[in-house]
């Protein structure tokens, strides 16, 4: 391909003389002997040029922005394609953890939590039985001070969420 002069880019890629020259500049786009490879620096253009900054510096416009503040339509879209692919990659990062068994329902949580829950204050309670009648009463009543605050330290035993009726 034929290297071209910094104006004969600018003509070609329809911008202004300046535009070619700051991104020189800027380093966006290379110079190869002092003139510009089109096809490369067509590629490092696209690549390496910011759309959210002002388009130039005379209305101060993002590209795509219009006078009244409104963004035009194909930047609106582009916006919407990239949320949506954004959403559909983590859908499908969430489907793939599921199928590899990385996740679990959060009923299934909150059931074994419950049910550990459960166990661990009947345990609790049932030391107090146990050891009840070798000790003394002010043992046996600290012991049922401590363990009552243990379990209400644990919280209310009860399921999150409710239960259907099997009736």
């Amino acid at each position: 391909m034929k290297l071209l002069t910094q104006a004969e880019y600018s003509q070609r890629r329809k911008v202004s003389r300046e535009a070619v020259r700051k991104a020189v500049r800027d380093g966006r786009i290379e110079l190869v002997d002092g003139k510009i490879d089109p096809v490369a620096a067509d590629r490092a253009w696209k690549n390496n040029t910011d759309l959210r900054k002002p388009a130039n510096s005379v209305n101060g416009r993002p590209k795509g922005a219009r006078a009244n503040g409104a963004v035009s339509a194909s930047a609106s879209l582009a916006t919407h394609h990239a949320r949506r692919a954004a959403a559909q990659a983590e859908r499908e990062e969430l489907k793939l953890a599921s199928e590899r068994g990385q996740m679990v329902p959060l009923a299934a949580i909150e059931e074994e939590v419950f049910a550990l829950h459960r166990r661990a204050r009947d345990r609790l309670r049932l030391i107090e039985a146990r050891l009840g009648a070798i000790l003394s009463p002010e043992a046996r009543q600290m012991l049922r001070k401590e363990i009552r605050e243990v379990c209400e330290e644990l919280g209310p035993a009860r399921r999150a969420t409710p239960v259907a009726d099997a009736g």
